[in-house]
């Protein structure tokens, strides 16, 4: 059986964007960067962009969500956020809103992945991290948080 790998693809000012893998199931953490930068990391990683059953956002900086209009004009991928998020981003972006799958309490699964989505502080509309679960495996990411509080030291666990 698989274990869950974590590929951070760009991180910083200049851009975020991790690819977590367990199998054939991948998801991606955030799409700061350009799709073709996106694309050529996934080449690298022996992953197609077809491949992708979903984008996670964590908010709406830019250097969180740049790569996003590219990649939802090529690609025919969910994006998940929440719903504050998400309007933000139609804002900046004019992306499509068929595309959105809000986020809510609870978990859910895309292939052998399940991501439960989590409050952090930050200076944006409604920011999350995520913890990913293939199997026995966790995975916990979260970016640009102001505080950490107990309910994100208890996601840590």
């Amino acid at each position: 059986m698989s274990e869950v790998e974590v590929h951070v693809l760009a991180s910083g000012s200049k851009g975020n964007c991790t690819v977590i893998k367990k199998g054939d199931s991948v998801i991606l953490y955030d799409v700061g960067i350009s799709c073709r930068r996106i694309v050529n990391g996934l080449k690298d990683l022996h992953i197609d962009m077809q491949e992708i059953e979903g984008i996670f956002i964590s908010h709406e900086h830019s250097d969180h969500i740049c790569g996003l209009k590219q990649i939802l004009k090529k690609y025919d991928i969910p994006v998940y956020t929440k719903q504050h998020t998400w309007r933000e981003i139609q804002d900046k972006l004019m992306v499509p809103k068929e595309q959105l799958i809000p986020l809510t309490k609870g978990s859910l699964t895309l292939g052998r992945l399940t991501v439960e989505a989590f409050s952090v502080s930050h200076d944006a509309a409604d920011p999350i991290g995520i913890n990913v679960f293939g199997g026995s495996d966790k995975v916990t990411i979260l970016t640009d948080t102001g505080t950490v509080n107990d309910e994100i030291l208890g996601r840590l666990d």
